[in-house]
């Protein structure tokens, strides 16, 4: 059986005693209700549960695998895609008797976090860590720099560890894999086809038209800020775990752009308070005027686009077809040789491509391999230009060096849009090293 404990967050103190509760229902051992949790209800999925049968609790002798994962991972039995993830959980306890897989739902961001949960655990009472989590690569980093992970080699994967290059870059800190990456998205432009006949694939193009360019140019609560990125890959810039600006005409191109998209109202004053691509997509959607960043999940979620639009690569300094993808990946946190095989199991149950295909469409995702995504049905022009997305994209760096980078840039966009730089003196702001 699985057990599914939902719900969200609602409190913010991390008092010692609330902790220690906290940690105990996301345990190994039998699950109690979690006080932070608004809805502490246990639900209960088998292959042969009706709605008047009575909830079956696990038995404390059962062997328990503890898995963490964000909500839109979440195995709900009313969901095409939770359906094909509680057919795995089945799968996997039917061919390792004894083993009663038990998963978390948790935040991904903020003060109640799945990393924030990790973090605090580690520090009050690391045996009752989980054993897999599934998880945000930009926090992936940070939780082996804690001790919580460890490398992993992709030969226990056997013919599943076939990922995109981006899949596993993302995964890849101080030249080790860290995790299995599962799952991603990535983003591209969508724009008003009755103004632009042709893409407006460059800069030039875009300044020209005098249209509106909306991406988030808002402060950021992550450590990156992927449209940002985006642009100083397609300027001619490389993204290292360094930290280094590799190609110092590039970020001169563009702190340039900027400056000039903000004086000739390109880039509107809107732009400047919206801080993320679903911002960015609300306010596009509701008039579509001009171009704008969106991600591909978004983009696929839609149930009617409006009238009007096309899709097509971020607008670049030359035109060159890039994206930034990011990615979310499997970790196993436990030591134990035993546990740490049945994680594997059950990431490898995942990974078989038919259900990573299948659950990735339903989910509005996207896969991490090419085997998976070649499963996907109903293909057209959308899916094509997506496949060519995947096989392009580029990863964002692990490592406190880029994320201190990724922070200067931002900085250094801020204080141009903001009117409190120049592009000349951002840009010695930006090679000053913390």
């Amino acid at each position: 059986m699985v057990l599914l404990l939902g719900g969200r967050v609602r409190t913010l103190g991390w008092g010692l005693g609330a902790v220690l509760l906290l940690m105990a229902a996301c345990g190994r051992g039998t699950p109690l209700p979690d006080p932070l949790v608004t809805q502490p209800a246990v639900i209960v999925a088998t292959s042969t549960m009706t709605p008047s049968m009575p909830l079956e609790i696990a038995s404390p002798a059962e062997s328990q695998l503890v898995v963490w994962v964000p909500d839109f991972f979440e195995a709900k039995p009313d969901a095409n895609a939770g359906n094909v993830l509680q057919a795995v959980y089945r799968q996997f306890e039917q061919t390792n008797p004894g083993v009663h897989v038990d998963v978390h739902i948790k935040a991904e961001s903020g003060e109640a976090s799945m990393f924030s949960y990790l973090r605090s655990a580690q520090r009050v009472a690391p045996t009752i860590l989980p054993d897999l989590v599934l998880l945000d690569t930009q926090y992936l980093w940070q939780i082996a720099e804690l001790d919580l992970v460890h490398p992993i080699t992709f030969t226990e994967l056997g013919q599943n560890a076939n990922f995109y290059p981006f899949a596993r870059n993302a995964v890849t800190f101080k030249q080790q894999p860290y995790g299995i990456p599962y799952t991603a998205d990535l983003i591209h432009a969508v724009y008003d086809a009755q103004v632009f006949t042709t893409t407006p694939a460059t800069w030039a193009t875009v300044l020209a038209m005098k249209q509106p360019y909306l991406f988030p140019a808002g402060i950021h609560d992550s450590l990156y800020d992927e449209s940002l990125l985006l642009q100083y890959v397609g300027a001619g810039g490389q993204l290292l775990e360094s930290g280094e600006i590799n190609n110092l005409d590039a970020a001169k191109a563009l702190l340039a752009f900027l400056a000039q998209g903000k004086a000739g109202g390109v880039i509107p004053d809107k732009a400047l308070n919206l801080s993320s691509l679903n911002a960015i997509w609300m306010a596009f959607a509701a008039k579509p005027m001009g171009i704008a960043n969106v991600s591909a999940s978004l983009y696929l979620s839609q149930p009617k686009l409006p009238d009007g639009l096309n899709f097509d690569v971020v607008p670049t300094l030359t035109g060159q077809d890039s994206t930034i993808a990011r990615t979310w990946a499997f970790a196993i946190l436990t030591t134990d040789p035993e546990r740490r095989q049945l994680a594997f199991r059950l990431a490898n149950g995942f990974l078989d491509p038919s259900i990573q295909g299948r659950w990735t469409q339903l989910a509005n995702h996207l896969p991490t391999s090419a085997a998976a995504w070649a499963t996907w049905t109903n293909t057209g022009p959308y899916q094509e230009f997506l496949g060519h997305q995947l096989e392009i994209a580029t990863a964002i760096p692990a490592g406190r060096p880029f994320a201190d980078f990724a922070k200067r840039l931002q900085a250094a966009q801020q204080n141009i849009l903001h009117g409190q730089l120049s592009p000349e003196d951002a840009f010695v702001q930006l090679q000053a090293k913390p």
